[in-house]
């Protein structure tokens, strides 16, 4: 949901290739974000309940792009757990 709040270019540098994990038969559970930049570039591990089990799918992340949703994301993940919808953005309804 948080991806969708960023323009198009950054959504494109985050993930270059979104059809690799779209064609996956599955759900994410859970998404990790690398800490270490190679070329420009940094892991994204998604994690998917697939029919055959859970398995994670590697991608790469335009460090740029990848810095930005992280400094969305942060605030998030170290809030208290709340009732309310964590990422509800300003910009009026739920996402």
């Amino acid at each position: 949901m948080v991806l969708d709040t960023l323009p198009e270019e950054t959504q494109r540098g985050i993930l270059a290739q979104p059809e690799n994990l779209l064609v996956v038969d599955g759900t994410p559970v859970r998404i990790g974000i690398g800490d270490e930049v190679q070329s420009g570039l940094i892991r994204i591990g998604v994690e998917m309940d697939t029919p055959g089990g859970i398995r994670i799918f590697s991608t790469m992340g335009q460090e740029w792009a990848v810095w930005q949703i992280r400094t969305l994301l942060e605030p998030r993940l170290n809030a208290p757990p709340s009732t309310k919808n964590p990422w509800k953005t300003s910009g009026g309804g739920d996402p």
